[in-house]
């Protein structure tokens, strides 16, 4: 399998549950990294289906951010998503609203002080 804290597991991919993203310098490296990452998954007995596969993308969306040689931002819609969301009615709703707005706290300044208010 596929960990994370696996040493064998280069240092170019990623991955959670069920998606992998392969990070590369150039597109010859992209070509070596992806050709590795394929047998890897070959000997685990795993596949990649096609139609759920991008190849060679210059940012990607994944796990709720773009990743793009910009760095890593928030997803539009799903920023649009959160502001659309109803106001919370009850401590649940406000556990949920919480939780989701905690997926993007790293690009929110003093994201915790703004929940005290």
């Amino acid at each position: 399998n596929l960990h994370a804290n696996d040493e064998s597991v280069p240092c170019y991919l990623r991955g959670s549950v069920d998606d992998i993203l392969v990070l590369s310098e150039s597109f010859d490296k992209h070509i070596e990294d992806l050709k590795t990452v394929f047998e890897r998954l070959r000997q685990c007995c795993l596949r990649a289906l096609r139609d759920k596969c991008s190849f060679f993308r210059v940012s990607v969306k994944y796990l709720g951010h773009i990743i793009s040689p910009d760095g890593i931002q928030t997803d539009f819609d799903k920023v649009a998503a959160i502001k659309d969301m109803k106001p919370p009615r009850c401590k649940k709703h406000v556990q949920s609203f919480v939780q989701t707005c905690s997926w993007y706290r790293k690009f929110v300044p003093n994201f915790l002080m703004l929940l005290v208010r």
